[in-house]
């Protein structure tokens, strides 16, 4: 049983870290985009 539960740990972490990178990319194209239209 921890055998399996091990894979299940470790997979965990990956999908939060693509989660968090996702949600940081998003939010730095929206800050860029609020400075190009501030300086058009």
């Amino acid at each position: 049983m921890p055998a399996a539960g091990r894979p299940d740990r470790h997979g965990r972490p990956m999908p939060d870290i693509l989660f968090l990178a996702g949600g940081l990319a998003v939010f730095a194209l929206a800050a860029g985009y609020a400075v190009l239209c501030e300086r058009l």
